[in-house]
């Protein structure tokens, strides 16, 4: 399943130019595997330089290939996993997305 093949992986890289708020990369980061993406769309809002994962400078491949070697050097990698893992726990649950849901709906 995909969360093994995600518990294997060093690093998951999504060099988007446009994007919502890719599942992905809240699968990865629930699965404690790293992120480096760009920061398009609502990933700023998880994915934080050095604290929740690793941004990409550019979707060049030279950006790409720093951005890849950046975050392979790191060497506080597990503070990064354990951020990650609490943000997804504390704001991407089911429940969550069902009040932000109920909210959107009552508002109306």
């Amino acid at each position: 399943a995909l969360a093994s093949v995600l518990n294997e992986m060093r690093l998951l890289v999504v060099p988007s130019r446009s994007e919502g708020l890719p599942n992905i990369v809240l699968e990865a980061m629930s699965c404690g595997t790293p992120v480096l993406a760009s920061q398009v769309g609502a990933i700023p809002e998880v994915i934080v330089e050095g604290i929740t994962g690793f941004s990409l400078t550019g979707v060049r491949n030279v950006d790409i290939g720093e951005g890849i070697l950046r975050a392979l050097d790191f060497n506080k990698t597990e503070s990064i996993v354990e951020n990650a893992r609490n943000l997804v726990a504390e704001k991407y649950t089911l429940e969550h997305a069902i009040e932000r849901w109920r909210r959107i709906i009552t508002e109306k």
